[in-house]
């Protein structure tokens, strides 16, 4: 069709990000998923998700649907191997007396000597290596082999107190974290004590991403982020004096925060020289908080008391400054593009 001789005159302008940030998703049991309690979750390598309940069954869920597994108790640490092996802890009554592997159908239990038993809540499972997991109590550290079927104690470094996390490292190690410090364990099993700044104690959450090392920690003025990248810690936020559950990295330089608040949590997004964003309570974030998994594209998962809650970074990604543009379409339909102030 042809056009007139006067200009055809568009004009774009730049929307601001949504204030939910994304795309959200809550799984819950009118989905497929046993119940809609979820305590834990993990993924496989093809983008599968593990979930436990309070009810003897797990979840899986592919995108699509939920199927169920059958498990022996409720409310199970979980953890997917490089090997895409399932593995998770197993209960007597309130202690943790072990660890299991699903094995085709059938579950593959390696049980704790009864000295070793804790109660359940202070456990921490990692799957870090092909067949092998590891299992974190507040005194000892231990390791279960599927191929010779033990588990035996693993020694740590003096100096960390009591211990409380287990978290993956990129190339294939493991960041302990303890009371009183840090430390990393080399695929090679050799042990290396990182030391963080002054004043900072109590480590709870480690992300080890393509920006560098994400520690959540303890100072007197309350809670803080911190970054790790070349030897050097910077602090990164500290965007109230709520505690920090968890912090990881998104999409366009954002910084993302859990927070615990009462009767629940709250998700803050913070940028370079921007203010923070507290996303509004919104159902996906209305529940209790129990785990966060978080993926390299930006995206990640919540295991809440409300369902598993997905997230996906917006198709259409903020422009870092808004801008104007007049596009002049001429009668020979020649496009001629103005910026204007």
């Amino acid at each position: 069709m042809a056009l007139g001789a006067a200009a055809l005159a568009l004009y774009l302008v730049a929307a601001p990000a949504s204030a939910q940030e994304g795309l959200w998703r809550v799984v819950t049991s009118d989905d497929g998923l046993p119940e809609t309690w979820t305590y834990d979750l993990a993924a496989d390598s093809t983008g599968r998700v593990w979930t436990s309940h309070g009810v003897p069954v797990l979840g899986m869920y592919d995108g699509y649907a939920a199927t169920r597994q059958l498990v022996g108790a409720t409310g199970l640490r979980l953890s997917v191997g490089p090997d895409d092996q399932l593995w998770t802890t197993t209960r007597d009554g309130v202690l943790c007396s072990g660890v299991q592997r699903l094995d085709g159908d059938a579950w593959q239990r390696l049980e704790l000597p009864t000295a070793d038993r804790v109660p359940y809540p202070d456990v921490r499972l990692l799957a870090w290596a092909r067949g092998r997991v590891l299992l974190l109590t507040p005194g000892a550290m231990f390791e279960a082999d599927a191929s010779t079927r033990r588990i035996e104690r693993v020694s740590v470094p003096e100096g960390l107190g009591r211990l409380r996390q287990l978290h993956p490292a990129r190339d294939g190690g493991v960041w302990v974290s303890g009371e009183r410090g840090l430390a990393y364990l080399a695929p090679d099993r050799a042990w290396r004590l990182e030391a963080l700044p002054a004043g900072t104690t109590r480590p709870s959450w480690v992300l080890d991403s393509p920006r560098g090392l994400l520690v959540v920690a303890s100072r007197p003025e309350g809670d803080v982020v911190l970054r790790s990248s070349d030897g050097r810690w910077t602090h990164v936020s500290n965007p109230s004096r709520e505690p920090i559950f968890a912090a990881w990295d998104g999409v366009d330089d954002a910084l993302w925060i859990a927070s615990r608040i009462s009767r629940g949590f709250r998700l803050s997004v913070v940028r370079p020289n921007q203010p923070v964003h507290h996303l509004p309570r919104m159902h996906a974030l209305s529940g209790l908080l129990y785990e966060v998994l978080p993926e390299e594209d930006g995206g990640f998962w919540l295991a809440t008391s409300l369902g598993l809650v997905r997230h996906l970074p917006a198709v259409w990604r903020r422009i870092r400054q808004q801008r104007r543009l007049l596009l002049r379409v001429g009668p020979d339909l020649g496009v001629r593009t103005v910026r204007l102030r």
